[in-house]
């Protein structure tokens, strides 16, 4: 990867004359390139926070370069993460706007949640940044973390199951790193959980209509909202929404029908929306593990034989029935 921008500077020295500062370039960067080649990421990492003051025109293959040797040597952080957030501020715009998720995942894995989500509030609301749906939902996602960490005083890997039937663990790695003290923007006691919750709210709301999978941040979204009975019923509108966003989607349907199980398990709703809402299941997911419990929904014998046979025409259905 780094070879391509040392070659380059090796081309401009030949075609210009090579001033003393360009020499020292091309020198480090041939160190770096060395330290790559025999996989020493420890020396890789001050190399490039040398580079990161000597080069003018940065670009994301170096950005690229610090994420490797970040993920090769995580003894690096030190060094490559102030590095990034150097570079991060001196690349073009639009570059930030394609690395800003990453520096993100980047902090959540290397140092915290909590980190992550300050870097991230501190541009999702720049243009072109607050225009980016996938950065607000991280950081709703993000947010989320935080407010249930501290609302429930438990790991972020521990989250019990609500109306969906589903363990909030958002199959991120972000298990264990929200720290138990994490605050927001220094609240004073008791403002940060009600702050991170509006803040949550706020960013996955502004997903309602756009099209694509926001599966986990359907999930964190529903998990925010269920700790308020008052807010309860938002939670069948949010799920309406997304599966008419997203049709053809089985996690969409699957999760509006498991919201109606529950809420028919209460009273809350009728047999016949459960039924259309898993039939709409059924067309997308011939194979749900809900299929058994449309059974006791169905209008006729035959209609639950079709739905039953079409679900054994899968080997690892039929096994299971």
């Amino acid at each position: 990867m780094f070879s391509q921008l040392a070659e380059q500077h090796r081309k401009a020295a030949a075609t210009h004359n090579t001033t003393t500062r360009h020499a020292q370039v091309i020198q480090i960067s041939q160190f770096l390139l060395d330290d790559l080649e025999h996989h020493d990421f420890k020396h890789a990492a001050v190399v490039l926070a040398t580079l990161c003051h000597d080069i003018e025109d940065l670009s994301t293959e170096i950005w690229k370069c610090g994420v490797e040797v970040l993920d090769q040597e995580a003894a690096t952080r030190h060094e490559v993460l102030p590095f990034l957030k150097r570079l991060f501020i001196r690349l073009p715009v639009e570059e930030r706007e394609e690395l800003m998720l990453e520096i993100m995942l980047v902090l959540v894995s290397e140092v915290s949640v909590n980190e992550a989500f300050l870097f991230g509030m501190s541009y999702i609301h720049q243009v072109p940044f607050k225009d980016n749906p996938m950065l607000r939902a991280y950081c709703g996602l993000l947010a989320s973390l935080l407010w249930l960490e501290e609302q429930e005083n438990m790991p972020s890997d521990a989250y019990p199951a609500g109306s969906l039937g589903f363990d909030l663990s958002f199959s991120m790695g972000l298990s264990g790193q929200v720290p138990a003290s994490a605050s927001f923007m220094n609240t004073a006691p008791g403002q940060g959980n009600s702050q991170l919750k509006s803040t949550a709210i706020r960013f996955f709301k502004s997903l309602e209509g756009v099209p694509g999978s926001w599966d986990t941040f359907m999930l964190a979204y529903i998990k925010v909202i269920e700790q308020d009975e008052s807010e309860a019923a938002e939670i069948r509108r949010i799920l309406e929404c997304y599966q008419e966003t997203n049709p053809s989607s089985p996690n969409a349907n699957d999760f509006l029908c498991r919201h109606l199980l529950h809420l028919h398990s209460k009273g809350k709703c009728t047999r016949e929306e459960v039924r259309v809402a898993m039939l709409s299941l059924f067309d997308v997911c011939p194979t749900s593990e809900l299929t058994l419990e449309f059974m006791a929904f169905a209008d006729s014998t035959e209609e639950a034989t079709t739905v039953l046979m079409q679900h054994m025409d899968y080997p690892q259905c039929a096994r299971q029935v």
